[in-house]
């Protein structure tokens, strides 16, 4: 049955071992170790082991080989399976189904479809009665196999879940066909040969019912399928996709790099990006190793009404700048400066927010005490006729332009608290 089994009261130390573990392909129930009674024993495993635990009712803790796990798990049905923890990444030779209720922490591991599997789905949820929770699961599915998951009148439960379909023989992400898929920040990769992300389906027998709440994110290649849900068209007229697929409010949405948010009226808020940057002299400075970047860009909803708190926090980053010479002018939505940011204004467009700095003016004071040239008698010579020579005044003001330009030069700095 077992490689080791370990009875109330004993320890096991494989922290130093070097694990092996060779199965029989015809034993369906075959595993590294088997603990009894999980409460009351002690295993300590080596750091790098790759085998994932089942847990079932009556207290027994399994460690499995990756090989054997998804046969393992439908083999202890009968023991009522309670937790699947994922060590590793799960390549399945046959389709795992989900017949009891259990939770499969995948700690960010996948199950893998094959082409020993071939036009199957990949994962398929049949508790009718319970409830499958997959949190932090992926499911892979290949250009052999269909879907990745493949709820069929069961009651899914799945949080961070990702599905990759960009490779399949032709098939959704989901195939929802009955019974109920609650997401909770879910990813859908499709592909070429993809349906779209979750095919709304009732041939199982029982209504469908998709939750998605928190975040759900859809990627396609260009000009293909990019559907959150839809019904096959001869179901179009059995499934009403309005009161069967329920988004939550504050359910943000990415399709293919562009994201929005569904309000509490149901209207989605495209999101727009506000920039901050910096303008010295009416350049844009780089200010990339002085000042966080996380700090000079934020996403946000379009009609964003900037607060006065946000003026708060943007005067602390400005405070936090010095350029040698220069006053600061305040917040522009131009570069040049000539439309001022105000509060409680709303943003509906991606928006650079510009800080402005200008040269200090310098004003040399002058001494009374210093004597001051006489006034000059006018000339009363007449003037010579213009010629149009400017050279000596274009030499004077090229003079003038150089002087300013080699003035100063600017110095970025943070200031020292």
């Amino acid at each position: 049955w077992y490689g080791i089994n370990v009875d109330s009261g004993a320890k096991v130390d494989l922290s130093d071992a070097d694990l092996v573990v060779k199965t029989h392909d015809n034993n369906k129930t075959q595993s590294a170790l088997c603990i009894d009674d999980s409460d009351a024993n002690t295993v300590v495993m080596p750091k790098d082991s790759t085998l994932s635990t089942v847990a079932t009712e009556d207290g027994q803790l399994a460690y499995v080989n990756a090989d054997d796990l998804g046969d393992f798990i439908m083999a202890k049905k009968d023991k009522d399976v309670t937790e699947v923890v994922l060590n590793s990444d799960i390549t399945l030779t046959s389709p795992l189904y989900l017949q009891e209720g259990m939770t499969i922490k995948g700690n960010g591991h996948a199950f893998k479809g094959s082409e020993a599997l071939g036009k199957e789905n990949v994962v398929t949820a049949m508790a009718k009665d319970e409830v499958v929770v997959l949190d932090d699961v992926q499911i892979v599915t290949t250009e052999f196999n269909k879907s990745g998951l493949h709820v069929y009148g069961g009651n899914v439960t799945a949080n961070d879940l990702v599905i990759d379909n960009t490779k399949t023989a032709g098939g959704a992400a989901v195939v929802l066909n009955g019974g109920t898929l609650e997401t909770s920040n879910a990813t859908f990769l499709l592909g070429d040969n993809s349906w779209g992300a979750v095919n709304v389906d009732n041939r199982s027998g029982v209504e469908p019912k998709l939750t998605i709440a928190d975040s759900v994110k859809v990627e396609a290649p260009e000009g293909k399928s990019t559907s959150l849900f839809y019904v096959d068209e001869d179901k179009a007229d059995a499934i009403d996709l309005n009161d069967t697929v329920d988004i939550k409010a504050d359910t943000t949405m990415t399709v293919n790099g562009d994201t929005f948010t569904l309000g509490e009226d149901g209207e989605i808020i495209p999101h727009i990006m506000i920039t901050i940057a910096a303008v010295v002299d009416g350049k844009v400075v780089d200010l990339s190793d002085v000042v966080d970047p996380s700090e000079l860009s934020v996403e946000a909803l379009k009609g964003y009404v900037f607060s006065e708190a946000d003026l708060e926090e943007l005067s602390a980053i400005a405070k936090d700048l010095d350029f040698e010479g220069h006053v600061f002018q305040g917040f522009f939505l131009d570069q040049e400066g000539t439309k001022a940011l105000k509060a409680n204004e709303a943003i509906n467009e991606d928006t650079t927010i510009y800080m402005i700095w200008n040269k200090k003016a310098t004003i040399t004071p002058v001494d009374p005490t210093t004597p001051q040239d006489k006034p000059q008698t006018p000339n009363t010579t007449p003037s010579a006729p213009n010629t149009g020579d400017t050279t000596t005044a274009g030499a004077y003001a090229l003079l003038a332009l150089l002087s300013l330009g080699l003035a100063g030069t600017i110095a970025l700095k943070k200031k020292l608290n």
